[in-house]
């Protein structure tokens, strides 16, 4: 979807417009907290935030969320001699602020301030991503990942390359704006959010949403009371894929006959990933599997390892 201004909102990086252009793009990590924007107003540095940013008046909604002591600390650094290469004052600096008290999707012990990007007030635009490393390491600010990417292949490289979890990543190139969400991010929010209404559909989402085995092994520490629930669907996606490769062992000799490959693996419940993979669709079945959607993985744990499956529902719930 399009939205103001030449930004985009897409799902995946096969979702790009077909005339954007890659080459030389810059992309950043989304980071996961506040959105606040700090500037100078009438000689007197102020914040606000989203809900704010009409008010020049020192945010009342901020001032609740980081105090008055944190707020000032932080507008002191923009008052004092900065040795950065634009006028302090000309600019307005957009930062995320993260604490435990704010960010409820992924435990953080203190807080954080990333400097996100700094706008020039009289040309609406953006500076260089470079030159904003300069000022933030100046300024004592912290900074998203970021790279200047050259094609789709090296953006898919650095996507899966982010801190877990980003909320995504914002590709930019001249005035067009990018975001591609992180569908890690917001399966663990939606489960977090769930509260005690959580089910097992909410833990496959961030079980299909994992890139690999580490990713998977960080989730399940960080968030053990969903560990059992992650083992078991890795447990199925194994079993799957066992049985794909066991049924593929048997039929691949039918590969180049399309009635007998088909009478051949019809049995199979999850004939079309053995045609997925036949055909080039999909290079492994894990891939396969992982294209599974949250229901279809649940159902079929549910039938392979029932006791396991209501055990683990009990223990979701607290009822043990």
């Amino acid at each position: 979807s399009k939205g103001p201004d030449h930004h985009y909102n897409i799902k995946t990086v096969e979702n790009f417009p077909k005339d954007f252009k890659f080459y030389r793009s810059n992309v950043e990590e989304m980071t996961i907290g506040m959105m606040i924007t700090i500037f100078n107003y009438k000689n007197v540095w102020v914040i606000a935030n989203n809900n704010s940013i009409e008010d020049v008046d020192y945010s009342i909604d901020v001032k609740r969320t980081i105090g008055n002591g944190l707020g000032s600390c932080w507008t002191s650094i923009f008052s004092k001699k900065q040795d950065i290469p634009i006028t302090i004052k000309d600019h307005i600096y957009v930062l995320d602020f993260i604490s435990k008290e704010y960010n409820n999707t992924w435990p953080c012990s203190t807080f954080e301030l990333y400097l996100l990007t700094v706008i020039d007030k009289k040309t609406g635009k953006e500076i260089s991503p470079f030159i904003v490393d300069d000022i933030s390491k100046n300024l004592g600010f912290a900074r998203p990942k970021h790279k200047i990417i050259t094609s789709k292949r090296s953006l898919s490289s650095f996507m899966k390359g982010v801190r877990i979890p980003a909320r995504g990543v914002i590709v930019s190139n001249n005035d067009i704006r990018i975001k591609i969400p992180n569908t890690l991010y917001y399966s663990i929010k939606s489960a977090n959010e769930a509260g005690d209404h959580i089910k097992p559909i909410h833990i496959a989402k961030i079980f299909l949403a994992c890139d690999d085995d580490t990713v998977l092994e960080v989730i399940a520490r960080t968030f053990p009371d969903y560990s059992n629930y992650l083992d078991l669907f890795n447990k199925t996606m194994d079993k799957i894929w066992y049985d794909l490769a066991t049924t593929w062992g048997l039929t691949r000799q039918f590969a180049d006959n399309t009635a007998k490959f088909t009478k051949a693996v019809s049995v199979h419940p999850l004939s079309h990933l053995l045609f997925m993979y036949k055909n080039g669709k999909i290079r492994t079945f894990k891939e396969g599997i992982k294209k599974l959607s949250a229901h279809r993985l649940v159902n079929i744990t549910k039938k392979k390892y029932r006791a396991e499956f209501k055990n683990n529902i009990k223990q979701l719930k607290g009822e043990m």
